[in-house]
């Protein structure tokens, strides 16, 4: 490795990591917080006991053959089931 490369690879590693994937190329960021969004608070349709059978019966963690959409409709039946 010559003296140039080793020199580029100093300064390469050496630079501020606070900037590191930074694409000075891509859009910056709005500075301004005025279009922020302000989601409501939704009040859950489950008593106590209902999502503790809920966490039981449906684990996000699970596995899951159709990337998760049969997790999101067991728990979707659940709720239905117990809110009509």
């Amino acid at each position: 490795m010559n003296n140039n490369c080793t020199v580029t690879i100093m300064l390469l590693l050496s630079q501020d990591e606070a900037l590191y994937g930074i694409d000075w190329d891509g859009p910056s960021p709005l500075e301004d917080d005025a279009e922020s969004v302000i989601v409501p608070e939704c009040p859950c349709p489950l008593n106590d006991d209902e999502v503790d059978e809920l966490a039981a019966l449906v684990s996000p963690l699970q596995a899951s053959q159709d990337y998760g959409i049969d997790l999101y409709q067991l728990a979707l039946h659940f709720v239905t089931q117990h809110t009509s």
